[in-house]
């Protein structure tokens, strides 16, 4: 990646940048006139006893440095100003283009990884965008102070000007690996941020299972890898400032001595040698600088490569054109199939389902039950045959406003860290607070929503009981108020007296609805209208359950295997 990609973050911020520059190239003037005042001071003033002289040669001294102190402070404050908003826009944007990424595409990924994309990344760059202004000033700096040393004795400057060229050869070559050796760094960060999240997720299995000892070693093993990584990175970065300073100091030995003969033969006088030798020591820290500078800026390019990666994954498709109005008389899949790569998950799926029908989807793990469901939500896109919704294509339809018009219960509620009010107002924005009341009464936890306002979920809704949890997310859905409803074995995970808890919020929530129920637990989908049973992703039943049973089938096999489970 090149120093261009840095501008097409930059633009936004031109103006800021701009008066940054000006300000930089003004202070980069400052060492070169500093120098050139050296040689009065020392043969004009000092030598001829001119305390007038001397006088001046000091305030304007003041001057410039007081100067360059505001200027600097001015420059330095834009470019983090400048840093900071470049890193606010980088996350909005990962984040936006998340939210709009195939699940295909997020699949692939750790949270770890994308946490660290967004947060240890964007700092880098965050941290290397000041350091640009830095690829200004400090070789402005180092052109004055050449050229000042170069009006003080041209001859000594072309005998120095040998030894840079040597110098920066080797930084050139470094910087370069440094650059591969940070972006192996951070990728061993995101593994190591997704063991973190792995752990707190699955920290009650862990210590039921006594796998603390497993976890240790695994973060162990990362964590070590981690810091010999860095250490490679600091013996490489800090053995290079080692050797900058040894050629610098090799090349001011020969300068002093070949200074202090041409002094001494009066070819020059002491006030230009003196000169020259302060421009030579005032060009080690901009060196200095600017090489951290380059260092960091390889940092964070290894940084935004990985950005630019993520920003690569496959967005969904919004869809069609057509604005989906609710559900008016019959979803139809035909011939539908479906492949996760080359494994076929669904093959030739074809019912109906009238608006209003109950349906439930039957059939052992793994058969394609929330994949026939994902295809409806548009999740997934079917590899052929097609969905149909009161006669059109499902592909004609927006995304965004088929969705508007799905509400979905999945297995394990997913709440977000805040209030029940908050979690259950995600199911219609901007509802009002007498529509949430309406909704949480509905779902039988209108206790959590008018006594506890601000009673907060914790995390994934860990500081409420499953049935709750369950309930809040049934509020959302009835707030919702959409005319499909997807329940995926939403009271699977649910012990028997709670379930019948939230019987009443679950007919609440399918009333006049049409409904898809994937379930597991066949005594769920007595009720149903229909049910559909699927086996190595093919529908092989469909009928009541009454019906099902005296068939003696698929369905009557799975009745048998839960009737024995259960010791009924």
């Amino acid at each position: 990646m090149k120093i261009k990609v840095f501008l097409k973050l930059l633009k936004p911020y031109f103006s800021k940048i701009l008066i940054a520059g000006i300000s930089a190239l003004l202070v980069s003037a400052v060492p070169g006139s500093t120098v050139l005042l050296i040689k009065p001071v020392i043969d004009r003033a000092i030598l001829e006893k001119n305390l007038n002289l001397l006088k001046i040669i000091a305030l304007a001294v003041l001057a410039l440095y007081f100067v360059k102190g505001v200027l600097r402070f001015l420059h330095s404050y834009l470019m983090v100003f400048v840093a900071q908003s470049v890193g606010r826009d980088l996350r909005n944007k990962i984040y936006s283009h998340l939210l709009k990424v195939e699940l295909s595409e997020l699949e692939k990924k750790t949270s770890g990884e994308i946490n660290a994309l967004i947060l240890n990344d964007v700092g880098r760059i965050e941290v290397a965008i000041p350091n640009l202004i830095l690829l200004i000033r400090e070789p402005l700096t180092l052109i004055g102070l050449m050229t000042s040393a170069f009006i003080m004795n041209w001859k000594l400057s072309i005998f120095a000007g040998v030894i840079i060229p040597i110098g920066l050869l080797p930084m050139v070559k470094i910087t370069g690996i440094l650059k591969t050796y940070g972006k192996t760094i951070q990728e061993n960060i995101g593994k190591i941020s997704s063991l973190i999240n792995e752990t707190f997720g699955g920290i009650k299995i862990i210590r039921s299972f006594l796998s603390e000892n497993f976890m240790k070693r695994r973060f162990s093993k990362l964590n070590e890898t981690i810091v010999k990584g860095f250490l490679r990175y600091a013996l490489l970065q800090e053995g290079l400032s080692p050797f900058m300073e040894l050629l610098g100091a090799i090349g001011v030995a020969l300068v002093i001595f070949y200074g202090g003969y041409q002094v001494i033969r009066g070819e020059t006088t002491p006030g230009s040698f003196l000169a020259f030798i302060t421009a030579c020591g005032l060009m080690y820290e901009p060196f200095k600088r600017l090489n951290a500078s380059l260092t960091l800026l390889q940092h964070s390019f290894a940084s935004y490569e990985r950005i630019e990666n993520l920003l690569r994954w496959k967005e969904e498709d919004e869809g069609g054109k057509l604005e989906f109005k609710g559900l008016k008389k019959d979803i139809k899949f035909e011939g539908v199939s479906f492949s996760y790569g080359e494994e076929e998950i669904l093959k030739d799926i074809t019912f109906e389902a009238k608006c209003g029908e109950k349906i439930a989807i039957v059939g052992q793990t793994g058969v394609g039950k929330t994949t026939l469901i994902s295809l409806l939500l548009r999740f997934y896109r079917e590899k052929s045959g097609r969905i149909l919704l009161d006669g059109e294509d499902i592909n004609k339809f927006s995304v965004s406003s088929l969705r508007s018009h799905i509400s979905f219960v999945p297995q394990e509620p997913f709440l977000f860290d805040g209030s029940v009010i908050e979690n259950i107002r995600t199911g219609k924005e901007g509802a009002k607070d007498e529509e949430i009341i309406e909704a949480s009464e509905k779902a039988d936890i209108k206790h959590l929503v008018q006594n506890q306002k601000e009673l907060l979920v914790g995390e994934r809704g860990e500081m409420l009981s499953g049935g709750e949890r369950q309930r809040v997310a049934i509020a959302r859905a009835l707030l919702k108020d959409a005319s499909i409803v997807i329940l995926d074995e939403a009271t699977s995970s649910l012990d028997t007296e709670t379930e019948k808890r939230i019987e009443n919020a679950m007919k609440e929530l399918m009333k006049g609805k049409t409904v898809f129920i994937i379930a597991h637990r066949l005594s769920t989908v007595k009720d149903a209208g229909r049910i559909i049973v699927l086996k190595d992703g093919r529908i092989v039943e469909q009928g009541r359950y009454e019906e099902l049973i005296k068939l003696r089938g698929e369905f009557y096999r799975i009745y048998r295997e839960q009737i024995e489970g259960y010791g009924n």
